[in-house]
C-alpha cells in the first residue's frame, strides 16, 4: 500500500529543465498541500524525489540492488518518522543509508517500528566537484525515481541521480519489501 499518491497532469519532460526545478514549479502551481500531487509527470511517468510507504507499526523491511553498481555511488534512504530502524548490535537510527557499493552487501534486511505507520525513501548519490571534494546529495538537479509495485509490500525504484545530464531512471534499481 502506498499514500503517496496522484500527480500533475503537467508534463514536464519537454521543458528542458531538471526534475527538481519542475518539483519546485509543481509545489508552486499547486499552493493548498492538502491537494497537491505527490509526483511530477515526466515523458508520460509518475516521478517522485521521495515516496510513503504504509506499513505495520513493526515489522522488517528488505532493501535489495538489482543493477549493477555505478558512478556516481547511489544508494537509498529509509527513514522512520516516530519510531526507529534497529540495527544488529542493539543501536536505533531514524534514517538508514544504505550505498549500492561493491564494497557492502546487495541485500540488507531491518526490522523498525513506526509510530506514524510509514517508511520515507529516496535515492541518494555522491558528487564529486571540481576541487576534489566528494558530497553526499539528495534532492537536487535529475535526481528522483519512478516506482512499480510489484505486489502489496513489494516495490521496485527505478532511480536517476542528481549530476545526470538528462534523467536516467535505470541508473539505480532496488526492490523494497516489507514484511507484513
Amino acid at each position: 500500500m502506498s499514500r503517496s499518491t496522484g500527480r500533475a497532469d503537467r508534463d514536464f519532460g519537454a521543458d528542458g529543465i531538471d526534475i527538481q526545478t519542475a518539483m519546485i514549479r509543481h509545489v508552486q502551481a499547486y499552493p493548498d498541500r492538502a491537494n497537491q500531487p505527490r509526483s511530477i509527470n515526466w515523458d508520460g511517468q509518475n516521478v517522485w524525489t521521495s515516496f510513503d510507504v504504509v506499513v505495520p507499526e513493526e515489522g522488517r523491511f528488505r532493501v535489495e540492488f538489482l543493477s549493477e553498481a555505478r558512478e556516481p555511488s547511489q544508494g537509498v534512504d529509509v527513514k522512520v518518522e516516530r519510531g526507529a530502524i534497529m540495527l544488529p548490535g542493539g543501536e536505533r537510527v531514524q534514517t538508514l543509508r544504505t550505498w549500492h557499493d561493491p564494497c557492502y552487501p546487495d541485500v540488507v534486511e531491518y526490522p523498525y517500528k513506526s509510530g506514524t505507520g510509514i517508511l520515507k525513501v529516496w535515492n541518494v548519490y555522491h558528487r564529486s566537484w571540481p576541487d576534489g571534494r566528494t558530497t553526499e546529495e539528495k534532492w537536487t538537479g535529475n535526481a528522483g525515481f519512478v516506482v512499480e509495485q510489484e505486489a502489496e509490500s513489494r516495490w521496485i525504484f527505478r532511480c536517476s541521480s542528481g549530476p545526470s545530464k538528462s534523467p536516467d531512471f535505470n541508473q539505480l534499481v532496488f526492490r523494497l519489501s516489507v514484511e507484513l
